[in-house]
């Protein structure tokens, strides 16, 4: 910012405030075209995938946090938080919570006639359990359906596993990220 008030021959504040305000309108004019609200039929195409790689049906997602070391800025002090704590300041946890994310109405699994199901996401045990969030059984004293639920949960987990780890591969990193994650 100080080079463009230097470039421009104005205030820090006065270049501050344009930024600011050109980045809002570029958000509210775009946003919609870039980042489209889900709906229904976006949920279904992702359930579909989930349903066809990893054998899981009625599944919208998978969630985890991902551990990277960063440098902190000197200016600023710096902790950890855990996953869940994370994720229960998000909006996401907050639209799942008010069941505000527009997701297709509960359908019937395979081989049933009752009590349809709602789209849920996959989590790892860091995250608590909700009617949205299921998470794998604890490993002692299972019984078979809780190890082939286990293993269906396993099955969605990997394929997010996959997708975070293209983000640090040759492939699919960015430029920068390497100057801040050690």
């Amino acid at each position: 910012m100080s080079d463009l008030h230097l470039s421009y021959r104005l205030g820090l504040s006065t270049i501050k405030y344009i930024i600011e305000e050109v980045c809002s309108l570029i958000w509210e004019i775009l946003k919609n075209e870039c980042l489209p609200e889900p709906n229904p039929i976006f949920w279904n195409k992702i359930a579909l995938g989930f349903e066809r790689d990893a054998n899981f049906r009625n599944c919208v997602g998978a969630l985890d946090g991902k551990h990277a070391r960063i440098t902190c800025p000197k200016e600023r002090a710096c902790g950890s938080e855990a996953d869940a704590n994370v994720f229960k300041k998000s909006s996401l946890f907050h639209r799942l919570e008010r069941d505000d994310l527009n997701l297709p109405p509960p359908k019937l699994l395979p081989g049933t006639s009752i009590n349809p199901q709602p789209h849920v996401y996959v989590a790892d045990a860091a995250f608590g359990i909700s009617n949205t969030i299921l998470r794998p059984y604890a490993r002692t004293n299972l019984t078979h359906k809780k190890k082939i639920f286990n293993y269906s949960t396993r099955s969605g987990n990997t394929i997010r596993d996959n997708f975070a780890n293209y983000f640090v591969s040759n492939e699919g990193s960015v430029p920068w990220q390497k100057n801040y994650i050690y």
